[in-house]
C-alpha cells in the first residue's frame, strides 16, 4: 500500500516535474512489434518535457525504413543551420551508427528493444492481419523462397529485429547467410559495441533502469508506460507444433540476437543488484508506477494524456512545435548540455 501511495504521488507530479537536462542526445532504433511504440512514446514525453529537438520524417512514421536511414526528413536545413543536429531520434529506422552519429547531437545514447522472436514473429503476422490472405503454412513457405530483403512483408517477418539493426543491409539484403553461425556472431558482436542499451521487453522495468544508469537524469515518472499497439489475444492465429519449428530455424539470427542481450541484461542486473540495494526498490516502484497507470486510465493528469498518445499523433504535435521554434529562430531547446 505505501508504494502504491507513492506511486500515485509521483504520479500526480509528473504534470510539471522540474525536468535536468539531458547530457546525451537519444538515439532509439523503433524494432517492429517488440514494444517499440511504448519506447518511442516515452521519447516523445521526454523531447517534450524538455522542448529538445526530434528528427521528423516526411510522412511521420519512417525515416527511410525499411531502406536506408534517414530518408526523407522535414526541417533538415532549418536543424542543420540553427541548432547544428537533432536531439533524439525515435521513429522507424534501419541502425547505421555512423549515419546516427553524424545527425544527432555528441555524445549520442543509442539503445533499442528485442522480445522473443518466436512471439514477436507471430505478433506481427497478427497485427498487420496477413493472417487474412495466408496461413502460417504458405507464410512460411514463401519465408523460405525469400532471397533479397528489401519489402515491407520481408522486413516485419523474416528476423525483423536484425533487419532492424542493420543485418540485411550490411550482407547486401541477402538471405544467404541467415545460417551461418559464425557471420551472425560478427553482426552480434559488432553491434554490442555499437549499442549502449539494449532492452528486452520481457523484462520492461529491468531495462528501464538499464535505461536509466545511461540517463541518470531521468525522472522516474518519465520511465513509466502504457502498452501500444497490442493486439487481443483471443483473436490471434497461431502456427502449429510443426509450422512452429520451421519458423525457429528461419529466425536464427534473431534468436542469436536476443539469447546474446538477454544474458547480458541478466548479468547487467545480477551484479547491479549486489552492489546497489536500491535498485530492488526503484524496480518495485516502478512496476507499482504501471499498475497505478494501466488501473486509472480516465485520469486527466498530462502525463497519462501523453502516455497514451499514438507515437505518429505525437510526432505531428512535435512538428508543428518544433515549426513555432523554426519561425522564432530562437529555438525551444536552451542549454541542454549538448556537444555539437
Amino acid at each position: 500500500m505505501d508504494r502504491m501511495l507513492k506511486a500515485k504521488r509521483l504520479i500526480n507530479q509528473g504534470d510539471a516535474p522540474a525536468l535536468r537536462p539531458l547530457s546525451k542526445s537519444l538515439g532509439f532504433v523503433k524494432t517492429t512489434k517488440t514494444g517499440g511504440s511504448t519506447i518511442a512514446a516515452m521519447i516523445n514525453r521526454i523531447v517534450d518535457g524538455r522542448n529538445l529537438i526530434k528528427m521528423i520524417p516526411a510522412n511521420f512514421i519512417h525515416l527511410g525504413w525499411p531502406n536506408d536511414f534517414p530518408g526523407r526528413v522535414r526541417g533538415v536545413d532549418v536543424v542543420k543551420r540553427n541548432y547544428g543536429k537533432f536531439d533524439a531520434v525515435s521513429n522507424h529506422a534501419i541502425w547505421n551508427a555512423t549515419l546516427f552519429r553524424h545527425y544527432l547531437k555528441d555524445p549520442m545514447l543509442s539503445f533499442t528493444i528485442l522480445r522473443e522472436p518466436l512471439s514477436r514473429t507471430i505478433s506481427a503476422y497478427n497485427y498487420f492481419n496477413i493472417k487474412q490472405s495466408k496461413s502460417w503454412r504458405d507464410c512460411i513457405d514463401d519465408m523460405k523462397r525469400v532471397r533479397n530483403v528489401k519489402g515491407f512483408m520481408d522486413a516485419v517477418l523474416l528476423n525483423s529485429m536484425a533487419s532492424d539493426l542493420g543485418w540485411y543491409h550490411q550482407v547486401q539484403h541477402s538471405t544467404l547467410y541467415d545460417q551461418d553461425v559464425d557471420k551472425i556472431r560478427v553482426f552480434i558482436n559488432q553491434l554490442d559495441r555499437e549499442m549502449d542499451v539494449v532492452m528486452i521487453l520481457e523484462r520492461m522495468e529491468e531495462s528501464l533502469l538499464l535505461l536509466s544508469e545511461a540517463l541518470p537524469n531521468l525522472e522516474l515518472t518519465e520511465l513509466v508506460w502504457h502498452n501500444m499497439k497490442k493486439s487481443k489475444e483471443s483473436a490471434k492465429v497461431y502456427p502449429n507444433a510443426s509450422e512452429m519449428e520451421e519458423l525457429s530455424s528461419l529466425l536464427l539470427v534473431d534468436r542469436m540476437l536476443y539469447d546474446h542481450f538477454s544474458k547480458k541484461l541478466t548479468s547487467w542486473w545480477r551484479d547491479s543488484h549486489q552492489e546497489e540495494t536500491k535498485l530492488s526498490s526503484r524496480k518495485a516502484c516502478l512496476s507499482c508506477l504501471y499498475q497505478w497507470a494501466c488501473n486509472n486510465t480516465n485520469e486527466s493528469s498530462r502525463l497519462y494524456a501523453t502516455m497514451k498518445r499514438d507515437s505518429t499523433e505525437y510526432t505531428k504535435f512535435l512538428w508543428k512545435k518544433q515549426q513555432i521554434a523554426f519561425a522564432n529562430n530562437t529555438g525551444t531547446r536552451g542549454d541542454q548540455g549538448h556537444n555539437h
